[in-house]
This record gives C-alpha cells, structure tokens and sequence, in this order.
C-alpha cells in the first residue's frame, strides 16, 4: 500500500488516464505482500468493484452535455463571426467618411442583431435555467440515475 502512495506523491504531477490509474492500482493490488495483508481486504474489495463498473449512465451523460455544449458554442462562434464581419464593415465605412463626397443623409435606424442573437440562444438559455431549478429543486433525472447506480 505504500509503495501506491509513495508513486502517487512522486508523480503527483503527472497526469494518467482513468483506465491507466485504474491498471496501474489494480496491478498493485494484486502483489504479493497485499494479498497477503488482510488489512486491505476492504481495499481490494473497493476497487474491484471500481474495476467493474462500466459507468455506462456517466458516458452518456457526459456525451449529452459534449453534444449540447458543441452546439452552444457553435452557435456563439457563429455570432462572434457575424460580429467581427459587422464591425469590419463599420471600420471600412468609417474610413470613407474622411473622402469626399461621403456624405450621406441617412434615417435613425437600430441597427442591433441582439433580438435575433437572443432567440439563437434562447433554446440553450432555457436548458440552463430548467437544469439549474432541477438542481436546485432535486428533480433532476441524471442525478437520479447516477444515483441508482
């Protein structure tokens, strides 16, 4: 079991994935002189069933919100593009009022895209707030679900 611990702090800064720290814990487990010891039975027993568990509910979980914030984001890059084209657009214009003749009698006009970046985002704003009242109110279904298992 130290030897375990002692490998944790001196790689404490190296990162492993869950299947490698798993193995890697497991193999040690299994040695000799932890077989032997019957203090880390409880050990053992504990990361056998972390060995079998296949954390199925939690894989499809966590692909959901990859799915979900993929296209949240997708959306944002969107509009973060229209806004870079737009202002680019309003540089050039700028620049052309110093010519002559680039004077122009125009209306008051709003030009604003917040209306139609609000109802881009609508759909992902409302999945936050109805996420967070199931947090805060206890009835979310993943929760429940992680916690069948």
């Amino acid at each position: 079991m130290f030897k375990v611990l002692k490998f944790m702090k001196d790689n404490r800064n190296i990162e492993l994935s869950n299947k490698d720290f798993l193995t890697y814990v497991n193999e040690n487990l299994a040695s000799k002189a932890l077989q032997a010891d019957p203090e880390t039975e409880n050990i053992r027993k504990l990361w056998q069933d972390v060995s079998n568990m296949t954390y199925s509910n939690e894989d499809k979980l966590i692909n959901d919100l990859k799915d979900k914030n993929k296209e949240k984001f997708d959306a944002l890059k969107d509009i973060i593009n229209t806004e870079i084209q737009r202002t680019k657009t309003q540089k050039e214009s700028i620049k052309n009022l110093n010519k002559p003749n680039s004077i122009k009698f125009v209306s008051s006009t709003n030009d604003s895209n917040v209306k139609a970046y609000n109802e881009i985002l609508r759909k992902h704003n409302l999945e936050t707030v109805k996420a967070t009242m199931n947090l805060l109110t206890d009835n979310n279904n993943d929760t429940s679900e992680l916690k069948k298992d």
